[in-house]
């Protein structure tokens, strides 16, 4: 059932332009270029400013998304960490929520 949901929440989030990659090669040249892009971003950033995500739509992405990271944790699937560094990116770019503390953890 777990992979069900995984699979699920993939598709709709896919649909919504939020991909992730297959391939244990296409993970690992996304997490090396999330890393090396983050670090930038993060020390570029004033978190302390970030504004509330009120975007019903990206609300709903976000929370899916807090529970892929979940469902990914649960199966040792490679990309759990593709969702924390998403998570963390969409904070940074629309504003917190209620779902953003998962990725700052």
């Amino acid at each position: 059932k777990m992979q069900e949901a995984r699979d699920l929440m993939l598709d709709i989030l896919a649909k919504m332009n939020c991909r992730f990659p297959s391939s244990k090669s296409a993970i690992g040249a996304s997490v090396a270029w999330n890393i090396l892009r983050l670090k930038t971003t993060v020390k570029t950033r004033d978190v302390s400013k970030l504004k509330p995500l009120t975007d019903p739509k990206k609300l709903f992405a976000t929370r899916l998304l807090t529970h892929l990271m979940m469902c990914m944790y649960i199966l040792n699937d490679d990309r759990c960490i593709l969702t924390i560094f998403r998570s963390l990116d969409w904070t940074l770019k629309y504003g917190y929520s209620d779902e953003s503390p998962a990725a700052f953890a």
